[in-house]
C-alpha cells in the first residue's frame, strides 16, 4: 500500500490541486483499494498517525470522497473516483469562472493612471531604442511619419517592420519628400513589400502603435538644419488621444494616396 502512494506523484499533485492534504490523500487511496475499512485499519495501512487519520477521514467524508458505514466500529468506504472527481472538476471550473468575473471587476475599477503615461526621452539613441521597443509590441497596426531619421536608424527600422509584418501587423508610412530623396531606392523598394508608403509634408517624426501608444519627435533646428544630436521625444500612452491621432494620420494617408493616383 505504501508503494501505491509513493509511486503516485501525479495523483498526489492532482489531489493537492483540489485541496486534499497529504494525509487525506493517503487515507483515500487506502479506502479506494479496499471495500471498506475502519479508522484504525486505514491509519495502520496508510502510515498516517491515528490522531490525524480520523481528522482526515471526517474531512474526506464532508468533501464527498468517502461515505460512512454505521456500526461498531464505524467503517469508511470510498466514493467511485470518476463520480467524485467530476464533481470536483465542475466545482473548480465554476469557481474559476466566478473568480474571473470578480477579478475583471477589480481590474476595471482600478486606477488607470498607468494607462495614461507621458514620458520625455532625450538623445537620439534613446529615442531610436524606444521606437524600436514600441514597434516590437505592435499587434494590429502601425503608422510611421518620417520627417527625418537618425543615423543608423533605417536598418534597425526595416528589421523590426519585417518582424511585425510577419505577425500580421498593418503598416503605413508617410515620408517627407526631401527625406525620401536621401534614402536608397533599394531600401524603399524593400519597405514597399511590407508597408503602404506615401509622400507628404509630415511635420514630425511619429510612430503610432495599436491606437494607444505614440512616440512623437518634433525636429529641433540649428542654423536652418535639423539637429539630430540634441533631440527630445514624447512617449505617450493614452487611448483616446492616440486613437484620434491615428484617424487623422490615416485620413492624411488616404488623401495623399489619392493624389499620387491622380
Amino acid at each position: 500500500m505504501n508503494n501505491l502512494y509513493e509511486n503516485s506523484e501525479y495523483i498526489q499533485q492532482s489531489f493537492k490541486y483540489i485541496g486534499l492534504t497529504m494525509y487525506e490523500t493517503k487515507c483515500y487511496l487506502v479506502c479506494l483499494s479496499l471495500n471498506y475499512a475502519t479508522a484504525v485499519e486505514i491509519a495502520s495501512i496508510s502510515n498516517v498517525p491515528r490522531s490525524k487519520s480520523y481528522e482526515a477521514l471526517i474531512s474526506l467524508t464532508s468533501k464527498g470522497f468517502l461515505e460512512k458505514i454505521q456500526g461498531r466500529p464505524m467503517k469508511f468506504r470510498a466514493i467511485q473516483p470518476s463520480k467524485i472527481l467530476k464533481i470536483q472538476k465542475d466545482t473548480m471550473l465554476s469557481n474559476l469562472d466566478k473568480a474571473a468575473v470578480e477579478l475583471e471587476e477589480i481590474w476595471n475599477r482600478r486606477d488607470h493612471a498607468d494607462d495614461q503615461q507621458i514620458r520625455i526621452i532625450q538623445g537620439s539613441q534613446s529615442i531610436v531604442d524606444a521606437g524600436y521597443a514600441l514597434l516590437r509590441k505592435a499587434m494590429k497596426r502601425v503608422i510611421i511619419g518620417l520627417r527625418f531619421y537618425f543615423p543608423d536608424e533605417l536598418d534597425k527600422l526595416l528589421k523590426v517592420l519585417f518582424y511585425i509584418h510577419q505577425n500580421g501587423v498593418e503598416i503605413d508610412i508617410i515620408i517627407f519628400p526631401d527625406i525620401k530623396k536621401t534614402i536608397d531606392k533599394i531600401y524603399i523598394s524593400k519597405l514597399k513589400k511590407i508597408a503602404n508608403i506615401v509622400e507628404g509634408p509630415i511635420p514630425v517624426r511619429i510612430i503610432v502603435v495599436d491606437y494607444e501608444n505614440m512616440l512623437l519627435n518634433a525636429p529641433i533646428y540649428r542654423n536652418g538644419d535639423i539637429d539630430l544630436v540634441f533631440s527630445q521625444a514624447i512617449m505617450l500612452k493614452n487611448k483616446n488621444f492616440v486613437e484620434m491621432m491615428d484617424k487623422s494620420l490615416k485620413l492624411t494617408i488616404e488623401i495623399l494616396s489619392n493624389k499620387e493616383e491622380e
